[in-house]
């Protein structure tokens, strides 16, 4: 579980020239139509956004480039679980 208000991130290399990430748990607070409070920022090795995730599902990915970041912002209200992602190098194929 994370804190309200959190923002932290973190920076991943693939030494396969692209990464697949997966999750076994994903429920960060969303705020339905209207987007996410608490969320993730999937960007690539020169900070552009590949995609922003929230909610309770979490579709496998394969994320081009030899490095990651992952961006995540909370909100300083309600806390959910969290999340749990794993990646493993190249596009699983």
């Amino acid at each position: 579980m994370f804190q309200v208000s959190a923002h932290c991130f973190a920076v991943f290399l693939a030494k396969m020239g692209s990464a697949t990430l997966t999750s076994s748990a994903f429920n960060l607070e969303n705020a339905g139509s209207n987007g996410c409070w608490d969320y993730i920022d999937i960007k690539d090795a020169n900070g552009d956004l590949i995609e922003t995730r929230c909610g309770t599902s979490f579709a496998d990915m394969v994320i081009p480039g030899d490095s990651f970041i992952i961006n995540l912002k909370t909100d300083g209200s309600v806390r959910r679980s969290g999340f749990s992602i794993s990646y493993g190098e190249g596009s699983g194929g």
